[in-house]
């Protein structure tokens, strides 16, 4: 089955049809063999149902186990629904979170550390750090640091926070900065 991806804000012109929404988890909630995950997306929230017997084992403990701000595909039909958020719900036929396998093998072997926006105010403001101290924290850890390509997500590499600090020079921010762990 084909499924048209839809926000949530237009759930309510797409009563009975196949639909696949992508977004964050906002809430979960769990009632035996039903979980109840609220979607949402920049447009706004929608309740769907997962009943264990419409879907396969892996996909509903998938979405039993999943946590707050989880990234993920829903897929199924809405149908209106007075008491939900919006007054629409989603039967769920399927879901997808969005860390796929091999991120997911890269992040269990490799502890990566991603940080997508460093910037030297926000930091003094907030934690009363510098990029240049938060970065050397990782890297007496045993990180180095690259820095992924805005267009490709190729990967930079840097040999030391130094080195970055000084190819990065007086920008007011640092972006999508991978933090490796030194392989020995």
């Amino acid at each position: 089955m084909e499924y048209s991806r839809i926000r949530i804000e237009d759930a309510g012109r797409h009563v009975g049809e196949p639909v696949e929404i992508a977004g964050w988890l906002y809430n979960l909630r769990k009632s035996g063999k039903i979980v109840f995950p609220l979607l949402r997306d920049g447009t706004g929230t929608i309740q769907a149902v997962a009943v264990k017997a419409n879907l396969d084992e892996p996909t509903f403990e998938s979405l039993k186990g999943l946590t707050q701000e989880s990234s993920l595909i829903l897929r199924g039909k809405v149908r209106p629904e007075q008491r939900a958020p919006g007054g629409y719900e989603m039967d769920v036929e399927g879901a997808e979170g969005r860390v796929v396998l091999g991120a997911a093998q890269l992040i269990e072997r490799d502890r990566p550390i991603v940080t997508t926006e460093l910037k030297d105010e926000m930091l003094r403001r907030v934690s009363g750090t510098t990029v240049a101290d938060y970065l050397g924290y990782f890297e007496k850890l045993g990180y180095i640091p690259s820095v992924l390509e805005k267009n490709t997500g190729a990967e930079k590499p840097y040999a030391s926070v130094a080195e970055l600090l000084a190819d990065w020079g007086e920008a007011d921010e640092l972006r999508d900065v991978l933090l490796l762990p030194r392989t020995v």
